[in-house]
């Protein structure tokens, strides 16, 4: 399932900025966003006004990165012959 909001910290990654500089940008109209409660969320549609069209699974609960490379390379043990 593809996530409709992102946290502000959340967000700051996607963008390469420190979580600071993204409640600034945030304070400053810079990103949009809405208030549920004490939560300042931001909109998927926002940060793709931003970035253009996000990965469907970037930040996915429990998500895991795999090195490719590592994982499509198989691995001998170097043998010497005497």
């Amino acid at each position: 399932m593809t996530r409709l909001t992102y946290t502000v910290p959340e967000a700051a990654t996607l963008l390469g900025i420190s979580r600071s500089s993204a409640y600034e940008c945030v304070r400053r109209g810079e990103i949009g966003s809405f208030t549920l409660g004490r939560r300042v969320l931001i909109t998927r549609a926002h940060l793709e006004a931003l970035l253009g069209p996000l990965p469907t699974d970037e930040l996915a609960p429990n998500a895991t990165s795999v090195d490719l490379a590592s994982a499509t390379s198989t691995t001998t043990s170097p043998t010497s012959t005497a």
